[in-house]
C-alpha cells in the first residue's frame, strides 16, 4: 500500500473504535484492535496487551472522550503514527470523576492485511 493512499480518517476511526470499546467495556472488540506485542507507556508505568485488557474485567473504563486535532506520520509502508488530544473522564462517572486531558501517539502496523495498534503513550496535561 503506498504512502500515499493512508487517510487520516481510516486511522482516527481506528483509535475512536479502541476509545469505544473502552466506554463500552468491550474486551472483544479491544483485543481485536491490538497487537499482541502491544506495549502502552503510560503515567503509570509500561502495559501489555493483557493490562490493557484486564481494565475492562470490571466493565467499562472510560465514560466518554472527545478526541481533537489529530496528526499523522507514515513511519514505513504499513506502519503509521497517530498522535492527538484526548478530554475523557474514567468510568464509572462519578460527581468526583474529573476529566482527563492527554497528547497520544498510537503506532498501527498493518499486519495480516489488517491495522493492529502496536503501541500507544497517553502523555498527561495536567499541571
Amino acid at each position: 500500500m503506498p504512502a500515499e493512499s493512508y487517510e487520516i480518517e481510516h486511522f482516527i476511526e481506528l483509535e475512536r473504535a479502541v476509545w469505544q470499546a473502552l466506554k463500552d467495556g468491550d474486551a472483544t472488540a479491544d483485543a481485536r484492535l491490538l497487537s499482541d506485542d502491544f506495549r502502552g507507556v503510560y503515567r503509570t508505568g509500561m502495559a501489555a496487551k493483557s493490562d490493557h485488557l484486564a481494565q475492562l474485567q470490571r466493565g467499562p473504563s472510560v465514560a466518554w472522550y472527545e478526541l481533537s486535532n489529530p496528526e499523522m506520520m507514515v513511519l514505513a509502508e504499513g506502519l503509521v503514527a497517530l498522535s492527538y488530544f484526548a478530554h475523557w473522564a474514567r468510568a464509572p462517572l462519578q460527581s468526583a470523576t474529573e476529566p482527563e486531558s492527554m497528547v497520544i501517539t498510537s503506532i498501527w502496523r498493518l499486519q495480516q492485511g489488517a491495522w493492529k495498534n502496536v503501541f500507544s503513550q497517553d502523555t498527561d496535561l495536567r499541571g
